[in-house]
């Protein structure tokens, strides 16, 4: 019983995590969310912030990414701030802030102002 009120717990503090990180970086209310085990394709407009925690091929234009420790994006993104826990392949770039969790994965072409690489991370592209 102990373990499932562990488990309960530490669910509620990354869901809190994630509102206190999506809080702190816009102030838009236009938000997307790709749950898991959700499989999406396609482009995403008018959108400011994108949170992956399934699959997700296509592009994104807007303000935050963020790739949950069990998301997948497949595309080029552009946007402010990104946070990657999970694994990314493709083309992104970062304006202000990147961070690349201790489990995140980051493929391809990587462009960024500022990195911010937890041990852990793993990173194989080119960077600029």
């Amino acid at each position: 019983f102990s373990a499932m009120l562990n488990g309960e717990n530490e669910l509620k503090g990354r869901v809190e995590n994630l509102h206190k990180y999506l809080k702190s970086n816009t102030q838009d209310n236009d938000l997307m969310i790709i749950g898991y085990g959700i499989v999406a394709r396609g482009d995403i407009e008018g959108c400011s912030k994108l949170i992956v925690n399934g699959q997700f091929e296509g592009d994104f234009m807007g303000k935050v990414l963020y790739v949950g420790e069990n998301g997948r994006y497949s595309g080029d993104v552009s946007v402010d701030d990104a946070k990657i826990l999970g694994h990314f392949e493709g083309t992104i770039h970062v304006n202000n802030l990147l961070e690349v969790g201790s489990g995140g994965i980051i493929e391809g072409h990587l462009f960024h102002n500022e990195i911010c690489l937890k041990i852990g991370a793993k990173v194989t592209s080119n960077m600029e």
